[in-house]
């Protein structure tokens, strides 16, 4: 198996099963032993699965042809696939937004990274394109990691009570950007930390920060580019019991 990813639920993990025929990926109990949930469809014939920064696709490169890269929803679904220009891809990398895949590229002995826009490729935006980046023909990639400054959400614990406050750090990030806060999926409203929310059920609840620009950087065609992040918080209500599992 490839290393695990987290499920958007926090609670199971996503991994590539290479004793299922077509090395399909599996949503597994997040624990010791843990019991298998179920395969993601659609997820056969991948290689290098990589999940989003938010949580909702998942990249890879196709086991069949390697000139394909994939996007998957992330409790799987129909693969959308977009070829690259030329060569074949060795690796993947997300930028910290989610909004474009770094790729590792090689042809005849020289390898490059090719930036692709996630958004379109996935029936986001608008036609996809790609922007190469050479490298001289004696230097080879070993990895690829696309860094840049993000929010951060310290782990959240089990919260008592219908009241939540959370902070959240956005230090890190360039000046200008629209700190804005959605709960459970739906959009809260410009925020700033640490973020308060009152009235809440018994259960498991999403957080997601995103700060965003317009029109940055403007020499690329990228529109709106977004940093984000994924926190979820249980939350005990009056008279709840306490949960197996207080995974944050």
């Amino acid at each position: 198996m490839d290393a695990p990813m987290w499920h958007t639920d926090s609670n199971t993990l996503i991994v590539q099963d290479t004793s299922l025929t077509g090395n399909p990926l599996v949503r597994i109990e997040a624990r010791a032993q843990g019991s298998r949930i179920g395969i993601l469809p659609g997820s056969e014939g991948m290689t290098m699965p990589a999940l989003s920064p938010y949580g909702d696709w998942i990249a890879f490169i196709s086991a069949s042809n390697e000139q394909q890269i994939g996007f998957l929803p992330i409790d799987g679904g129909t693969p959308m696939l977009t070829g690259v220009p030329w060569g074949t891809a060795s690796a993947i990398s997300w930028d910290t937004a989610g909004n474009r895949l770094a790729v590792v590229m090689q042809d005849a002995g020289r390898e490059w990274v090719e930036v692709v826009d996630a958004r379109a490729a996935t029936g986001n935006g608008s036609d996809v394109t790609w922007n190469s980046a050479y490298l001289p023909s004696s230097r080879h990639f070993g990895d690829i990691v696309w860094q840049g400054h993000s929010i951060v959400i310290a782990p959240t614990p089990t919260t008592l009570g219908a009241s939540v406050s959370i902070p959240f750090d956005t230090s890190s990030l360039r000046s200008g950007g629209v700190v804005q806060c959605y709960l459970d999926g739906e959009y809260y409203g410009t925020c700033a930390s640490p973020f308060t929310a009152s009235g809440l059920a018994g259960g498991t609840h999403s957080l997601q920060v995103t700060a965003v620009w317009s029109g940055f950087p403007p020499a690329e065609s990228y529109g709106t580019v977004a940093t984000r992040l994924h926190r979820r918080v249980t939350v005990l209500g009056l008279g709840s019991y306490l949960p197996r599992c207080g995974c944050t």
